[in-house]
């Protein structure tokens, strides 16, 4: 990078990380109203995998752990709680949004 004075600027980069035991992830209906699906391809079994759910404030509201099965895995949850509104799913590196009625 050149600042305006045309003085250069390095950062070192310190890690990248790219979650590679999950290959698809998707998260339905969206809309929501009672639940929402999390479905995703697992390239190995019995991997751990944390999802956090944020609101629009950036609070957290859920966090869950779920353990993998080799391919197709379909996990549930049920969102009768939350305040209508957009949420934020994080799994991994993978991040989605859904909208709560």
């Amino acid at each position: 990078m050149v600042d305006e004075s045309n003085v250069s600027i390095y950062t070192p980069i310190i890690s990248l990380y790219r979650d590679k035991t999950i290959s698809d992830f998707k998260v339905f209906p969206v809309p929501a109203k009672t639940i929402i699906n999390i479905a995703m391809i697992a390239t190995a079994a019995n991997v751990s995998k944390v999802v956090t759910i944020w609101d629009h404030n950036g609070q957290i509201v859920r966090r869950l752990k779920f353990n993998t099965i080799s391919g197709f895995n379909l996990f549930t949850i049920p969102v009768t709680g939350f305040s209508p509104g957009v949420y934020i799913l994080q799994n991994g590196d993978k991040v989605t949004s859904f909208i709560k009625l």
